[in-house]
């Protein structure tokens, strides 16, 4: 079967690697009310994805994200304070290197270092992972928190970092162009995080946007709705910083039309393709 598998994957991926395209890989989920994730949320059950995604651009791959990972119930028991164990549930389904075991990433880019974006690396992916020089400091010992994120998931994966362009791109600051073409752009999207990231697809017929937690429901943007205030407190790092990144992806949105696709939002994801098939952009 994994044979199988693998050949749809090396068929279905000629394509897409002759392309810009996209795919969603997920690892896990977690079910939670509305009222209790987003401002002015309602009263009803939402799906969160825990995923990865897999993008192929001049014959490389990229991953971003890594999802959760086979070890993660260990890890989370061993490095979760015991405070804070409720407000993260999940359901661990089947991780990346489990649903690709071969598969080869050029890059690994992490839009922030929480355990549930970067446990899918204590699996072995075979590659560094990159996270932005800001990010660097959510892993320093004076700033860690320990229930956002897990040393155990960097003790033998220790990220590199990036150099940023010191040139606005669109309404951000500065940038990082991936491949020298336009085509796949970091940028800052800090608040969550000290230094998450965004990425950026400028495909020729769709432009997508993937905001890492910045959102956890692109729906927030109708509003610029923040997460909700426990769990804002929880999670978020700086919130006036998050406000102005809230509004730069609405811009991002509405102005330049971007599809914008947090790490989290299943409703999101449903709306493009999960692995084995492919999202082209081009």
């Amino acid at each position: 079967m994994k044979l199988i598998i693998s050949i749809c994957f090396i068929l279905l991926t000629t394509k897409a690697m002759s392309q810009t395209a996209f795919t969603i890989v997920n690892t896990g989920y977690a079910d939670a009310l509305d009222i209790l994730s987003i401002e002015g949320g309602e009263f009803k059950k939402i799906r969160f994805n825990h995923a990865a995604f897999i993008i192929k651009h001049n014959n490389k791959t990229i991953l971003f994200e890594t999802g959760i990972g086979s070890k993660i119930q260990d890890e989370f028991d061993e490095s979760m304070p015991l405070w804070a164990k409720p407000a993260f549930n999940f359901k661990y389904v089947k991780s990346l290197k489990k649903q690709l075991p071969n598969f080869h990433y050029d890059k690994i880019l992490l839009s922030h270092a929480h355990w549930d974006h970067a446990a899918g690396l204590t699996d072995g992916l075979g590659t560094t992972p990159t996270i932005s020089p800001e990010e660097h400091l959510e892993l320093h010992p004076e700033h860690i928190a320990h229930h956002r994120t897990f040393p155990i998931h960097f003790k033998d994966n220790a990220p590199d970092k990036f150099k940023w362009t010191q040139s606005p791109y669109l309404h951000f600051k500065k940038h990082y162009d991936l491949f020298g073409d336009n085509k796949v752009i970091l940028v800052p999207i800090p608040g969550h995080s000290f230094g998450s990231i965004g990425l950026i697809i400028n495909g020729q017929k769709e432009k997508a946007f993937f905001v890492g937690d910045a959102l956890w429901m692109e729906k927030q943007l109708d509003s610029l709705a923040h997460k909700a205030c426990l769990a804002s407190a929880i999670v978020d790092r700086d919130k006036k910083e998050l406000s102005a990144t809230i509004r730069k992806i609405k811009i991002m949105r509405d102005k330049y039309k971007y599809k914008i696709i947090p790490t989290h939002d299943a409703s999101v994801h449903d709306k493009f393709k999960y692995f084995p098939e492919w999202t082209l952009m081009d």
